[in-house]
């Protein structure tokens, strides 16, 4: 569980992810959540991509989407 505790905390995206932060740090997430509001917005909602985002999105994105969507699945309870 360490390893995966360091390997969340030095990503480069993930690790902002203060939810998440909760759910690995906190004793009983479930309490936490009782004591605490969370917002179900989504974030593309209101996350407005710049031009230097936008540029770095692959010309490709759709066909790579496709072909990783055909090739893999994801076997989740959420």
């Amino acid at each position: 569980m360490l390893n995966l505790y360091i390997l969340i905390r030095n990503h480069p995206i993930i690790k902002d992810d203060g939810l998440l932060s909760v759910f690995l740090t906190e004793p009983s997430f479930e309490t936490w959540r009782k004591h605490n509001s969370v917002s179900l917005e989504e974030e593309s909602a209101s996350k407005r991509v710049d031009r230097v985002e936008e540029i770095s999105i692959p010309s490709d994105l759709e066909d790579k989407l496709a072909y990783v969507s055909s090739h893999f699945s994801c076997n989740c309870v959420v």
